[in-house]
């Protein structure tokens, strides 16, 4: 058993913001990126059994999700740059890349850019976005499903509907997204905690601002382009964000160069590592100990 389970909570300062992470564990390292509306403990189930097995864990708090990291500039290629900044400061040689929902388009992202500094890749919930747009034809409703995006384009009236009535627009896209899980108010409290920090709402709306602004040409490229590092997509049968059958495109289209395999999780839903965490643990360490160092 590793005896080094305690969780350190660390920060770095990368071009004068300071960003926070938890550090668990010794070994091969293992960085969790989370992703809207969640943080970074979304992955405390999946820390510790990986943690048991021999990993080290670093779960950063993404860009904007705290008051010391906001910044101006949410492209893609923002989040990647600051994944590589802690990948250097951490003197981190190579490591295995878990992403959900933002966390998993910034997967696909960093594996562009940078394969050789990923040993494997794990994304759950988002198929790989160069699918996008056939599966917005082939599946009509998921226009439905991503209104949301375009809501989030207004400034102002979006941040103050999101924030009434003690986030109930957050509790909803929570219901939405993962039917069939009971969550508490213990689950979302903290979520709602990091929100309610001045700015860090609008931070996190801002991500999907950049998907439509100017600059956002060479984020979009990282993200369609193909995969040349180990790949599992997880994805949640019930997932109320994205439509299971974005998933079945993706079989058909298969971008990736490297290994690949697809699991669509019975009975889950979007937030499917708070939902089956002992599934989704089985699964992400049996695909990463296939790609060791």
């Amino acid at each position: 058993m590793n005896t080094a389970c305690k969780n350190t909570i660390r920060q770095l300062d990368i071009d004068g913001r300071q960003y926070s992470f938890s550090d668990q564990g010794e070994g091969p390292a293992v960085m969790l990126l989370h992703g809207f509306p969640d943080i970074a403990t979304t992955w405390q189930a999946q820390i510790d059994a990986l943690v048991l097995a021999g990993y080290r864990c670093i779960a950063p708090t993404l860009r904007g999700y705290e008051e010391s990291s906001i910044s101006q500039s949410y492209f893609v290629l923002d989040s990647v740059e600051d994944i590589r900044a802690i990948q250097k400061q951490l003197h981190i040689d190579k490591f295995h890349l878990i992403g959900h929902d933002w966390g998993a388009i910034i997967g696909y992202a960093f594996a562009a850019q940078y394969p050789n500094a990923l040993l494997s890749l794990n994304c759950l919930a988002i198929p790989h976005l160069s699918i996008f747009n056939q599966g917005l034809k082939e599946v009509p409703k998921q226009r439905r499903n991503s209104a949301y995006i375009a809501f989030f384009q207004l400034p102002w009236i979006s941040e103050w509907w999101c924030r009434r009535n003690n986030f109930s627009f957050i509790e909803w896209l929570w219901r939405r997204w993962s039917p069939s899980w009971d969550f508490t108010q213990d689950d979302i409290k903290p979520v709602k905690q990091a929100l309610s920090q001045p700015g860090v709402l609008k931070a996190s709306l801002s991500y999907y601002r950049h998907l439509y602004r100017k600059g956002r040409e060479a984020s979009q490229a990282a993200s369609v382009k193909k995969v040349s590092v180990p790949c599992q997509v997880l994805a949640g049968e019930n997932d109320g964000c994205m439509d299971v059958r974005l998933f079945e495109i993706l079989q058909r289209k298969k971008p990736f160069l490297a290994d690949y395999q697809l699991h669509i999780i019975d009975g889950a839903g979007h937030f499917m590592q708070r939902e089956q965490p002992e599934k989704i643990n089985r699964l992400i360490l049996e695909w990463i100990k296939k790609f060791q160092a």
